[in-house]
């Protein structure tokens, strides 16, 4: 099988690894050339279980994706797009055409919602399937990833039930041989929420505390602003019909103790400057809210407090610190 992986960050390396070790032909599609060429001298570097597993940089093809894989590249099986929702740009979207062929599916590894609609509003020429995952990874050099935690991946077709469930099984099988934990899911949609509302809930509560995930369950304030940052997220859901796990607020503080030193990836880009994933989660949620005729005033708050902190670190690195799409631009 033949399987392109596009973007060099945690999960994207953690899937290119364990799939080649697997026995999969792998391609790792970088956004610089940079990255590109650190894995094509070094290979790709995975620890797990205390142990360094290394694949030798012949094992794997790189490539940049803003460049296009070229005349007489063969067109991969499956494209795992592993970059994030920020990321999915229309600069993007167009190389995703160059690369994909008459068999080619996609899968999408994006936290959030929106994006699979996306990509099918951009006419993209190949079937596009959603997956949810709770593998923990992080990315230690340009060719490294540390496999921090064991976790399950729900693999879908957004929107009702999977038509053509024999394409996705041959993926979930060279995922399992590789090791990890995959199923098909004819209610993905649900899966995305789960973890949209987990997301919202945890990502931006520690980005504005600075604090790891584990810290939250210290303080009897957090707690209190995460039930109700939970309980507003779960309306919205509840309104559009969408049935979330029974137990997911013990879900969600079972992630914070099972991932208790982990710093969220939206506290690591606010602390790196970087802009965060906020408006494709909280944005998102707020969004849909406002179509529905929804108010959140928890989630409103909670979004323009790391607007500010995001604004400042923009106004910092010389950057526009105000975006014209905020979904509560009338609040002000």
């Amino acid at each position: 099988m033949r399987i392109d992986c596009i973007g060099g960050g945690s999960i994207g390396l953690l899937l290119a690894s364990k799939l080649a070790a697997a026995g999969a032909t792998i391609r790792v599609v970088t956004r610089s050339e940079e990255q590109a060429s650190r894995i094509a001298g070094s290979g790709l570097t995975i620890r797990e279980g205390g142990r360094h597993n290394h694949t030798e940089a012949d094992s794997v093809s790189i490539a940049s994706y803003s460049g296009g894989p070229g005349a007489g590249i063969p067109r991969p099986d499956w494209i795992l797009l592993a970059v994030k929702q920020k990321d999915i740009t229309d600069e993007l979207i167009r190389s995703l055409s160059m690369w994909c062929g008459p068999g080619t599916s996609i899968c999408c590894f994006q936290n959030g919602i929106g994006h699979v609609d996306k990509l099918r509003a951009a006419a993209v020429a190949a079937p596009v399937y959603a997956a949810v995952t709770t593998e923990g990874a992080r990315r230690t050099e340009l060719h490294a990833v540390d496999h921090t935690g064991s976790g399950k991946t729900w693999i879908g077709e957004p929107g009702g039930k999977v038509r053509e469930p024999e394409q996705l099984r041959s993926l979930l099988s060279i995922l399992v041989r590789a090791g990890f934990e995959a199923e098909l899911s004819n209610s993905i949609d649900r899966e995305i929420w789960n973890k949209l509302i987990i997301n919202t809930v945890i990502n931006p509560v520690t980005a504005l505390l600075g604090v790891p995930n584990g810290r939250l369950l210290d303080s009897t304030d957090a707690l209190a602003l995460m039930r109700s940052l939970f309980q507003e997220a779960s309306g919205v859901a509840e309104v559009l019909g969408i049935g979330i796990a029974d137990d997911l607020w013990e879900r969600l503080l079972a992630v914070c103790r099972a991932t208790e030193r982990n710093r969220s990836s939206m506290l690591q880009d606010m602390e790196a400057g970087r802009r965060t994933e906020l408006e494709w989660l909280n944005g998102s949620l707020l969004r849909v809210a406002g179509r529905l005729g929804l108010d959140l005033p928890v989630h409103g708050a909670v979004y323009r407090l790391v607007r500010c902190r995001e604004s400042w670190n923009e106004c910092t690195a010389g950057t526009e610190g105000s975006s014209d799409d905020s979904p509560i631009n009338d609040m002000v």
